[in-house]
C-alpha cells in the first residue's frame, strides 16, 4: 500500500497513541501501598445528610437518593477554601461541595437494556427525593464560574434542607508508587505528539483537517472507519 507523507505521519501518530494508552493502563493498574500511619493533608469539604434525619422513617430512602446523585467534594491545602486567580492575585470565591446530577436513563441511548431497567427502578424508588430538571445543568459554584453547562434531561436533589455542609481534615492513607520507566516513555510522546500536533490531528480537530482528508485517512490506514451512532428518530421521541 502507497502511502503518503501526511498519512504515514498520521500512521505513526495512531501508533503513539496506542503506546500511550498501554502505558497509561499500566499505570493505572499499579496497586496503592498502605501508609503504616495516616497523614494529614490539606482539608476537604463534603456533603452529608443531617444527623436529625437518621431517624426519619424514611431515612433508607434519603440515603438511596443521597447516593444516586452523588456529591462532589473539593479539597484545598488551608482550611480557608479560597479559590484564588494567581496571574490577577484575586481571590474569586470560596469552593464549596455540591450535589451532581443523575442524568435521565431513559435518554442514555447506548446502554443495556437490563441497566436501564435498573436506573429507572431507582429513579422510580426516590421519586420523592429527587426532581426531573429539563433545563440546562449549571453549577453555581465559585470554583467552576458557573460555565459548566448540560442540556440533557437529569434529575436534582428535591430537599437540599436534608443535607449539611461540613469541612474535615484530608488524611492520605495510601501512596501509589511511581514507575520512572513509564513515566518518562509517557513525557516522550506527549511531547512529541504536541510538537507536531499529532493530539489534534487524530481527534481531527486540527485546522487542517479538510486538507488532510482526516476520515479518508483513518479508513485507508486501518482499514474501517469507526463513527458515532445515531439514535433512532422512535428513540428521541419515545418518552
Amino acid at each position: 500500500m502507497n502511502l503518503t507523507k501526511q498519512e504515514r505521519e498520521h500512521k505513526e501518530f495512531l501508533k503513539l497513541q496506542k503506546e500511550y494508552n498501554e502505558l497509561l493502563r499500566k499505570k493505572w493498574s499499579i496497586e496503592p501501598i498502605k501508609l503504616d500511619k495516616p497523614i494529614h493533608h490539606g482539608f476537604i469539604r463534603f456533603l452529608r445528610i443531617r444527623p436529625e434525619y437518621y431517624n426519619h422513617v424514611d431515612y433508607e430512602t434519603i440515603k438511596k437518593a443521597f447516593d444516586l446523585i452523588g456529591v462532589r467534594s473539593v479539597y484545598s491545602k488551608t482550611s480557608d477554601f479560597r479559590y484564588i486567580d494567581k496571574r490577577k492575585k484575586k481571590v474569586l470565591g470560596e469552593k464549596h461541595a455540591h450535589f451532581s446530577y443523575f442524568v435521565d436513563p431513559r435518554f442514555k441511548y447506548y446502554m443495556v437494556e437490563s441497566k436501564r431497567a435498573i436506573d429507572i427502578a431507582r429513579v422510580t424508588e426516590c421519586k420523592n427525593y429527587i426532581k426531573r430538571i429539563d433545563v440546562p445543568f449549571k453549577c453555581n459554584c465559585n470554583f467552576f464560574n458557573g460555565n459548566r453547562k448540560d442540556f440533557l434531561p437529569h434529575y436534582e436533589f428535591s430537599k437540599p434542607w436534608v443535607v449539611e455542609e461540613k469541612t474535615d481534615k484530608h488524611w492520605l492513607t495510601h501512596y501509589t508508587p511511581i514507575d520512572s520507566d513509564i513515566e518518562t516513555r509517557m513525557a516522550e510522546i506527549n511531547s512529541i505528539m504536541n510538537r507536531k500536533h499529532g493530539w489534534a490531528k487524530i481527534c481531527g480537530r486540527y485546522k487542517d483537517d479538510y486538507h488532510l482528508q482526516i476520515f479518508t485517512l483513518k479508513e485507508k490506514v486501518h482499514g474501517y472507519l469507526h463513527g458515532w451512532p445515531k439514535p433512532r428518530i422512535d428513540d428521541l421521541y419515545e418518552w
